[in-house]
């Protein structure tokens, strides 16, 4: 005869362990997302981090050589850079192998020889984006003039009455800043457009000069006062 009353007993005893087993489960669920909420993630269960000290090799060397480009000069045994362009194109001035220090375009690889205006230096101050570049040079007569080279012609955009002047910077347009020496003997800014030279003034002082010219015809520099000192400017049409 089957022992029915001891089969029970043990059928009580199994669905109480699955109860138990089930509401363990239930409880475990609830309590492992909490864990983050009470500050415990996974990291209070994982590994203590190695305790071995760092790697001391050194990082890797540097290459011997970095991209220092030599560009030569014109002959001579000194040169320097003024300005660069977004297409490459640098500017500056040399010495030559007859003794002058003239303006050069240097451009994949070849240093360009601009000339003077007729005596024996020149200096490149500044390039814009189509290759138009400003400086000063020394003329046939031996005073200095601000200059523009553009394809091959440097061309003199004279002076506000006096013997020097000296380009600066030139923008996109073609507008061009620097300082000018006045038939007075002061010294005086100026912005050249479209072939005239205008004398901007200064802040009560004798002497200004223009340093830079933004795309706005907007143009800056520095200025002496009436009290003597010297002061930046903002010029604007």
């Amino acid at each position: 005869m089957f022992p029915f009353p001891v089969f029970r007993s043990r059928l009580a005893i199994l669905f109480r362990f699955v109860a138990i087993a089930g509401l363990a489960l239930l409880l475990l669920s609830l309590f492992v997302p909490a864990m983050g909420v009470f500050g415990f993630t996974d990291a209070a269960f994982q590994s203590p981090p190695d305790p071995s000290p760092p790697d001391p090799s050194p990082p890797p060397p540097l290459p011997a050589e970095g991209d220092m480009i030599d560009l030569g000069t014109l002959g001579g045994y000194y040169s320097d850079v003024s300005d660069i362009n977004n297409r490459g194109q640098i500017v500056g001035s040399s010495d030559t192998g007859s003794g002058g220090s003239h303006a050069f375009l240097w451009e994949k690889g070849d240093m360009t020889d601009l000339g003077t205006l007729g005596g024996y230096y020149s200096h490149a101050n500044d390039i814009n984006e189509r290759g138009q570049i400003v400086g000063s040079s020394a003329t046939a007569s031996g005073e200095t003039h601000a200059f523009l080279w553009e394809k091959g012609v440097m061309s003199d955009l004279g002076t506000l009455g006096g013997q020097w002047s000296s380009a600066y910077a030139i923008n996109e347009r073609g507008q061009i800043v620097g300082s000018s020496a006045t038939a007075s003997g002061e010294m005086h800014a100026f912005l050249w457009e479209k072939g005239v030279m205008s004398d901007l003034g200064t802040l009560g002082g004798y002497y200004s000069s223009a340093g830079a010219v933004n795309e706005a015809g907007l143009v800056v520099g520095s200025s002496e006062t009436n009290s003597e000192g010297w002061h930046a400017f903002l010029w604007q049409k």
